[in-house]
């Protein structure tokens, strides 16, 4: 009669002194543990490729972001150049309408990007630049939001001025006075504590942000503006040599108020 007891059974992975085999000798287990490195290195490849696919994306975004607030930058020179080269009223206005279109589609697909992006990589610049196209369509809120982000951001004081320049100008088309004040309050401290920054810079920031607030300020108060113009002499005495642009739209929103 056999003795059962001294019988192998399978799958038991003992060799045949009965002791069980080491982990590294029994074939089923080898071979899930290769399938399971594969899969580990597997996922590792495909985690880095997307990775790789969506810092590519980002970059090209980002080169597409940039050239295209080059040409909302440059928008307002076409139709200053626009200005002096075509005489017929009818055309001029034409051509004008088309370049503030151009920008004002530039400017869409500016923020577009900027959302896509989610601000990653993105400068004051640009959100201050696509602001201003944005607001040549009415874009209120959007524009003022890129401008806030504008503001936050580290920049130049040149660029910080014009921000916030540019959201009191938004605010006192919308009626509100006060955060327009506020901006603009603001736009004067630009230029403070900022390293390298001249005293000339600082008062030339001074005397323009007066010059700008006094134009909107004449269909507000005519104390308000005349003083503003007063305060921007007194920084710059040369005022109407230095800067005459904004010297004479100030002086004309005064006569137009009858200040």
């Amino acid at each position: 009669m056999t003795d059962h007891g001294d019988v192998q059974q399978p799958g038991h992975g003992k060799s045949h002194n009965g002791k069980h085999k080491p982990w590294y000798k029994h074939t089923p287990t080898l071979i899930s543990l290769c399938a399971a490195i594969i899969a580990l290195i597997s996922a590792g490849i495909s985690l880095y490729q997307a990775n790789l696919a969506r810092d590519q994306n980002i970059v090209a975004e980002q080169q597409e972001l940039v050239t295209l607030v080059g040409d909302i930058a440059q928008d307002p020179a076409t139709i200053a150049q626009e200005s002096q080269m075509i005489s017929n009223a009818g055309a001029l206005s034409s051509a004008q309408g088309g370049v503030t279109t151009t920008e004002l589609v530039d400017s869409e697909e500016a923020a577009a990007l900027i959302n896509t992006l989610h601000g990653e990589g993105v400068t004051a610049t640009e959100y201050w630049e696509t602001a201003v196209g944005l607001q040549s369509g009415q874009s209120y809120a959007q524009a003022l939001s890129f401008l806030k982000r504008a503001v936050a951001l580290p920049s130049d004081p040149r660029t910080h001025a014009s921000a916030l320049r540019f959201e009191a100008q938004i605010y006192y088309q919308l009626g509100q006075g006060s955060e327009a004040e506020q901006a603009d309050m603001l736009a004067e401290q630009a230029y403070h504590h900022v390293p390298d920054v001249t005293l000339a810079s600082q008062r030339s920031n001074l005397a323009y942000t007066e010059l700008f607030d006094a134009f909107y300020q004449a269909s507000l108060s005519c104390a308000t503006s005349q003083a503003e113009v007063s305060a921007a002499q007194k920084i710059i005495p040369n005022l109407k040599n230095e800067m005459t642009l904004a010297y004479n739209n100030a002086e004309n929103q005064l006569r137009l108020y009858r200040c």
